[in-house]
């Protein structure tokens, strides 16, 4: 994927407008069947538009596209047209985990990290959730903490009275959301 400088013109400014329109929708987490409804498009031709907007941008998927959006939101020294600036406004909304953080208790608990749409990346248990949770936006992480990291769009918390407590309710929504990011346990 090309690196985007801040001296050259955004790589927006080349997309139609139903380029713009269907990039946001992608980043929205819109899958092609969704976004042929609402625009009363079929889905050849959002993947068609898919294509071309992924070609003016230099890149290949869906995912690069919301890197690429995160990529230039952050390199931005001066204002673009309002499309523009709506579409980094919705490329650039990451978790808002230091606000998060803020109001997270230290009790013992559970998490649920939430992606796209809701859907359930990872269970985990805590002894003080404010302590564990805050280790996954410190420093140094594992690829598979990165990823899951920079996925979140919202996380959940159920607080418990014990730690015994929080292991049993992160085993059962294990079982019933098979996350992603868990190790699932053998099947009995």
């Amino acid at each position: 994927m090309k690196r985007f400088d801040n001296s050259e013109a955004s790589p927006f400014e080349r997309l139609s407008e139903r380029e713009l329109q269907i990039a946001l929708m992608v980043v929205n987490c819109q899958k092609v069947q969704d976004i042929s409804d609402g625009l009363h498009l079929s889905p050849k031709t959002v993947n068609s538009y898919r294509y071309r907007l992924f070609e003016k941008l230099g890149i290949s998927s869906d995912v690069e596209l919301n890197a690429f959006g995160d990529q230039i939101s952050h390199g931005r020294s001066r204002s673009r047209s309002d499309r523009l600036d709506s579409m980094v406004a919705v490329l650039s909304q990451p978790f808002d985990h230091q606000a998060f953080l803020q109001s997270v208790t230290g009790k013992p608990g559970v998490y649920q990290m939430l992606g796209c749409r809701g859907a359930v990346l990872y269970v985990g248990k805590a002894k003080n959730l404010k302590k564990r949770l805050t280790s996954y936006f410190r420093g140094a992480l594992s690829l598979k903490t990165a990823k899951v990291s920079n996925a979140i769009r919202e996380i959940q918390v159920t607080v418990t009275n014990t730690e015994a407590e929080a292991l049993l309710l992160e085993h059962n929504l294990i079982k019933q959301h098979l996350p992603p990011y868990n190790i699932l346990p053998a099947r009995r």
